[in-house]
């Protein structure tokens, strides 16, 4: 299927048994963090915006942004992008060929250098590795000039100062290359402002497009909810009602104000906590309790830096449900494995409440061996994730 024809109309292809669901387990967990086939970010704002990505990237000089809230799907739609133009991209234009890298703060193992992005670039459109960034610049304009191809470079997940430097070398690249080089980078509202007040004249003439991610309406919410118990249950169209009373999905929305993460983190727990107090359904106490229990914010903990809580946060949602329950309580407020067992789980049997309970003590324990690394803090223990020793150094010493 092409990604471009088809973008965000991708269909669930299950089952269409009719069975009373309520009492049963879901097949798989609805609350997974992956991407599951689902219309994660999906509207006819969004399908016009990528039309105008697209239009621009191919002018050949172009710097386009996605912006977005934390977690609203910018590097879902970033991937989808890549794979697309990689896909279909030469039927819309009369380019002989295209070279498209998607670039991660991982592609950067020790920090982002003009050299190291350099020589990227050398060793996927060239094949080559050149130790002169000033050697691969004239290689690389003589190979795309004479093949006629067009370097499309996406650029996700990184912290504003590194996207700062990255964004202003890929402005030296559309001069450079001229008429052979778009970039595509995604970052939220205040790194987008940072860069762009910080680049100035040359930010504001080459960056042709910006396309803000819109937050969820209602009938949105409800569809991604929809999708979600599809894929749990495996059915190709699941009654919400059977399991989530009404109320509670406008409730969430209300609450998440259109943010997907912080709806499916709603979902999630409510879902959770209703099935370990005994219920067959969902409804506004549950998801009252919930809401109390876990902070809902955004952004995590006192760092100053969006960009390095964006990367803790993708770490803990790497975790199972439960676990990841337990880390985000323990974000939030120093407690101890019995008073979180007790929040999770509410009243329960003294064998269960005891298997349970050390369940969260040993989890609690095998932090240090999960790359997690906790911290005494003003407010408690803070749970620092480290993506790699370099972020986990400097997390330490801003003493979180």
């Amino acid at each position: 299927m092409k990604i471009l024809e088809n973008i965000f109309n991708v269909n669930l292809y299950l089952n269409k048994e009719n069975i009373d669901i309520r009492n049963k387990e879901p097949l798989r967990d609805p609350w997974v963090q992956n991407y599951i086939p689902e219309l994660y970010i999906t509207s006819e704002r969004i399908n016009k915006g990528v039309a105008d990505i697209i239009e621009k990237v191919l002018m050949g000089n172009c710097v386009c942004s996605i912006i977005g809230d934390f977690k609203s799907g910018k590097t879902y739609l970033s991937k989808l992008l890549a794979e697309g133009f990689r896909q279909s991209l030469h039927e819309y234009c009369s380019y002989n060929k295209f070279y498209v890298i998607f670039l991660t703060p991982d592609n950067f193992p020790e920090r982002y250098s003009l050299s190291n992005f350099m020589r990227i670039i050398s060793q996927e459109v060239l094949g080559k590795y050149y130790q002169s960034k000033e050697k691969i610049i004239v290689e690389l304009k003589k190979h795309i000039s004479e093949e006629n191809a067009l370097l499309i470079i996406f650029i996700d997940n990184f912290t504003k100062e590194s996207l700062l430097q990255i964004l202003s070398d890929s402005l030296k690249l559309t001069k450079l290359l001229k008429n052979h080089y778009s970039c595509i980078f995604s970052c939220n509202r205040p790194d987008y402002e940072h860069c762009a007040q910080s680049l100035e004249q040359r930010f504001a003439s080459t960056c042709t497009s910006s396309f803000h991610i819109p937050t969820f309406d209602l009938e949105q919410a409800t569809k991604l909810l929809q999708t979600r118990l599809n894929y749990a249950y495996m059915k190709s169209n699941i009654e919400i009602s059977s399991i989530f009373n009404s109320d509670v999905i406008e409730k969430a929305w209300i609450y998440s104000d259109g943010n997907p993460w912080i709806l499916l983190a709603l979902f999630s727990d409510s879902f959770g906590y209703a099935k370990s107090v005994g219920a067959n359904k969902v409804t506004e106490k549950h998801l009252d309790k919930v809401r109390s229990l876990f902070s809902r914010k955004k952004f995590i903990g006192d760092l100053d830096d969006g960009g390095d809580k964006f990367l803790i946060q993708q770490a803990l949602n790497e975790f199972p449900n439960r676990e990841r329950q337990v880390c985000e309580y323990l974000l939030y407020k120093d407690a101890t494995a019995k008073e979180i067992t007790k929040h999770l789980y509410g009243d329960i049997k003294a064998q269960e409440y005891r298997t349970k309970y050390m369940g969260t003590k040993s989890f609690i324990r095998r932090l240090r061996d999960k790359n997690m690394i906790v911290i005494k803090g003003k407010r408690g223990r803070a749970l620092l994730f480290g993506i790699n020793p370099n972020l986990k150094a400097y997390l330490q010493e801003k003493k979180v």
